[in-house]
């Protein structure tokens, strides 16, 4: 099966290291910038796609970053999964995910913080602050905070998290 990585920014970074590791070897990018010199690609033999529609024609599943308007592609919906839902498919352990126009990053650092002070368990903060979600996949955390952008949500199918916060709602995009 082939597996694409639409974007190579953090989330498919860390996306592209969490599938390297669980022994994926067949990757394909797509990325608007030129990654021909990067070395870690290069060491893995992962194909660049230069051309989007062969790019979505080759893949059997594609992870596309956040933020990338999927609805012109709908032919490919079937294709199409989020980070957000790998995540969730492979961490089975509480989750504590934050959304909201505002004060996303603020709470979320904060109730790291304090569950890490008023609890035996290690809690991370990840998502859009921390570190990427698919980075912490294996680790030695007990539970995790995850800072979601309404994009992240937007892609996801299957994710539900033990506790959800939704901070506020104002319009901003």
């Amino acid at each position: 099966m082939k597996t694409g990585i639409w974007g190579f920014g953090v989330v498919g970074q860390t996306i592209f290291q969490y599938l390297i590791a669980q022994g994926n070897k067949d990757l394909l990018i797509y990325d608007d910038h030129d990654l021909s010199d990067n070395a870690c690609l290069q060491a893995h033999n992962v194909f660049v796609v230069n051309d989007l529609n062969n790019f979505l024609e080759a893949c059997d599943l594609i992870f596309p970053s956040p933020g990338i308007d999927l609805n012109p592609y709908s032919n490919y919906q079937s294709k199409f999964c989020a980070e957000l839902d790998l995540f969730y498919q492979n961490w089975h352990k509480p989750i504590f995910a934050i959304t909201g126009t505002l004060g996303k990053t603020t709470l979320t650092t904060l109730l790291t913080t304090i569950l890490n002070q008023s609890q035996t368990l290690k809690t991370v903060a990840a998502g859009n602050v921390g570190v990427g979600m698919c980075s912490i996949l294996g680790t030695d955390y007990d539970q995790v905070v995850l800072e979601l952008s309404s994009f992240q949500l937007e892609q996801a199918k299957n994710f539900a998290p033990d506790v959800a916060i939704w901070t506020n709602l104002y319009p901003n995009h």
